[in-house]
């Protein structure tokens, strides 16, 4: 093979010659030819071996000679050595660091384009057989050969890219996931890691889809940890994903965004705000907290009456911590509305620390009108409106809201009396 490989040959010619037909002689048959005469001498050879001497009907150890034929221990010790050698060695590596070294030869295109053709078969056959590090050695392989300047021309560059794409396709990752979830390919994080991060941008969408949706937590961190390798080297490609028509992928993307600060996504995120699925939704609201996008901060406020109670709430919590203050008015309005008296404890307390967050001017005078006022007829707030108030108060950075927290520390309503205890000691609710 390795004759045929260095010479090129692709295949070999040979011609049938008739002897008759080229005019060559054939010897006549000579003494012996004849078959009675062929088996008298066979008989007469029976006859003479019957009168000699009989053979003997078994082999002894002393017929032959064992220094001819054994080995001492030294020699069988080196035997069993390099037996095991060749039965441990990695044949697939040795093939593979074999077609690389032959495919690093500029001077041969056809042969380079001969080799990636068969690497484009391998990778698939090695995904499905479950052999990951193979895989992974050879796209790193193929990473390498393709920085190199000056080993492939165009067309082999086209070729190279081929393979790759075709290995970081959407139906492929969503297969490889499926095993994995399935348990027919069997991986540990490392390998399945050091494969991932060797894929294409196009592999994004679904690994964002599987890290989200799966149920396996030790999957699903690898998975996100390849997303964040693959989107590292592809920041731009980010965007993109948070226009795509799958709801789970756009949620994903927008945390992916938030996690590593891409800036560019700040104008999408307020868009997302108001889409119809409610994780698409939340994951833009928590994405422009991680961001501090102040592009989006503005959608904020639309969120604060949203359908879903959980992005309430991530939407009060998020203004305050982006100090956005042309939001104050919306939250007063919030905190003083009805609707919000209505809602549990975990919103009131979300809107009313955000609104604390925000150091309003009129915060204290009105925070301390629902903590310690009273009402045309006596009576006060109800507890829960005069604690959440009380932890406002503990959120504002002014001296002035102290007061009012002091006036209450000995309300006789035990959850007032706790909330102002935490408020004046800066202990936060959420």
């Amino acid at each position: 093979l390795t004759l045929l490989w260095e010479a090129d040959l692709r295949c070999m010619r040979h011609r049938f010659v008739d002897l008759l037909a080229e005019g060559i002689e054939i010897p006549e048959p000579g003494e012996g030819a004849d078959p009675q005469a062929l088996q008298e001498a066979q008989e007469e050879a029976k006859q003479s071996g019957a009168a000699g001497q009989p053979a003997s009907a078994t082999i002894s150890r002393e017929d032959f000679n064992p220094t001819l034929y054994s080995l001492d221990a030294r020699e069988m010790e080196l035997l069993q050595q390099e037996v095991r050698k060749e039965m441990d060695r990695d044949l697939r590596s040795d093939v593979l660091s074999a077609l690389f070294d032959r495919v690093e030869e500029p001077d041969l295109p056809e042969r380079q384009a001969e080799i990636l053709a068969i690497l484009r078969v391998l990778l698939p056959n090695f995904l499905s057989r479950g052999a990951l590090a193979s895989t992974a050695a050879v796209l790193r392989e193929l990473r390498a050969l393709e920085e190199r300047e000056g080993v492939l021309d165009g067309g082999g560059r086209r070729k190279l890219a081929m393979v790759v794409d075709e290995l970081s396709s959407p139906a492929t990752v969503d297969e490889l996931v499926r095993a994995l979830e399935e348990g027919s390919i069997s991986a540990t994080a490392g390998e399945l890691g050091e494969l991932l991060t060797h894929f294409r941008p196009a592999a994004l969408g679904p690994l964002l889809r599987a890290s989200e949706l799966t149920e396996d937590r030790d999957l699903q961190k690898v998975l996100r940890e390849a997303v964040r390798g693959i989107a590292e080297r592809n920041r731009a490609a980010i965007p993109g994903l948070l226009q795509h028509a799958d709801p789970v992928v756009v949620a994903g993307a927008a945390r992916l965004a938030g996690r590593m600060e891409v800036t560019e996504a700040g104008p999408f995120l307020a868009g997302l705000m108001e889409d119809e699925d409610r994780d698409v939704r939340l994951a833009a609201v928590e994405a422009t907290v991680m961001l501090k996008a102040s592009t989006a901060a503005g959608a904020l406020e639309r969120v604060l009456d949203d359908p879903d109670r959980d992005v309430r709430i991530a939407a009060a919590r998020a203004l305050g911590e982006l100090r956005y203050r042309p939001a104050a008015r919306a939250l007063r309005e919030a905190i003083t509305g009805k609707d919000l008296r209505s809602a549990d404890l975990s919103e009131k307390i979300a809107f009313f620390e955000g609104y604390g967050e925000l150091g309003d001017e009129k915060g204290v005078e009105l925070l301390d009108r629902l903590l310690n006022g009273r009402g045309f007829l006596g009576r006060k707030e109800a507890a829960e409106i005069r604690a959440c108030a009380a932890l406002a108060l503990g959120r504002m950075e002014s001296p002035a809201a102290r007061a009012p927290l002091e006036a209450a520390a000995g309300d006789d309503d035990p959850v007032v009396r706790n909330a102002v205890s935490r408020a004046l000691r800066g202990e936060k609710a959420t």
